[in-house]
């Protein structure tokens, strides 16, 4: 069924364009997760600063999920050797190049000064895409795709079953559900949340550990421990924003040769310690109100430093 694609495949240019194919396919894999890491942290600056998404940003968050959906699905079909690979490059190549002359300057840009360097990379990779949709247009000009039909169906089939599972799990991530036990908080039984008596809690300290609870307590006997947010008496609000912000770390966290650790940009970083400052007044704020005045909250900078909430 798939001898003719095989037999392209181990040929030549068959192979070189299998390649460019696989690493168009990683291309939109790279540009989902960053989607996923920007989305994470967007909704928790929602929750922490009460104020939703605007339009544009909606609207741009959609045009860069089309683009991965494009990119990936031109490099798909590209590996597959199928013809279709032509027309997805042409026109994921004139959704960049309407992006970067159009639709950016005059939307996407009005609210937020573009990041320059980062606009100039996007620049060279559409000029590197353009450069490889011609030479597609050109194997398939000489030949070296498969056609839409007969043997070219498989390979084909096959290339659209990897986009379409790719566009579903890239949609189904987005939507993000905010609730605990999802996208890297632990599962939390409700029977494990039974409340502390917090006069045994000397002090709360807000700080991100891979797959752990935003919030740890001291207790009076030297015991450390994370803790949800029902079990000190937080309101259910703030423990949804706390997930959020736990969940945001997750998502940047790669396994480097020790550990998992954050891997983010400063702006990303910058962000992730603001959204702390704020929590952790926000946790100070529910303990006064509860009358525990005497347990010190704290977070934890990116050096390390502890930092006391007044």
């Amino acid at each position: 069924m798939f001898d003719t694609y095989i037999s392209g495949l181990l040929g030549f240019p068959g192979i070189i364009l299998a390649t460019i194919g696989a690493f168009y396919v990683f291309a939109g894999l790279v540009l989902a997760r960053q989607m996923l890491i920007d989305r994470m942290l967007s909704r928790a600056i929602e929750m922490i600063s009460l104020e939703k998404q605007s339009r544009v940003e909606t609207l741009q968050r959609v045009w860069m999920t089309v683009s991965a959906i494009l990119i990936f699905a031109a490099g798909a079909t590209l590996f597959c050797l199928s013809r279709l690979a032509v027309w997805l490059f042409v026109a994921a190549l004139l959704q960049q190049v309407l992006y970067l002359t159009w639709v950016a300057p005059r939307y996407f840009d009005a609210e937020n000064e573009p990041d320059h360097a980062g606009r100039r990379q996007s620049t060279n990779a559409t000029i590197l895409f353009g450069a490889m949709t011609l030479a597609v247009v050109a194997a398939a000009t000489n030949g070296n795709l498969l056609p839409l039909s007969g043997a070219g169906l498989p390979p084909l089939f096959l290339s659209v079953a990897l986009t379409l599972a790719f566009a579903v799990w890239m949609l189904l991530r987005l939507r993000m559900p905010n609730r605990p036990g999802v996208h890297g908080l632990p599962d939390i039984d409700d029977a494990d949340e039974e409340p502390v008596d917090l006069a045994k809690v000397d002090a709360l300290r807000l700080c991100a550990e891979w797959y752990e609870l935003p919030v740890m307590a001291f207790f009076a006997d030297g015991e450390p421990g994370f803790l949800t947010h029902r079990q000190i008496g937080l309101s259910d609000a703030l423990g949804r924003e706390l997930d959020a912000w736990q969940s945001a770390y997750d998502a940047i966290c790669e396994h480097n040769e020790f550990e998992m650790a954050p891997v983010w940009t400063e702006e990303q970083k910058a962000a992730h310690f603001e959204q702390a400052a704020a929590l952790a007044g926000r946790i100070r704020g529910e303990m006064r109100e509860a009358g525990q005045d005497r347990i010190t909250i704290s977070w934890q900078a990116a050096d390390g430093t502890v930092v006391l909430t007044e």
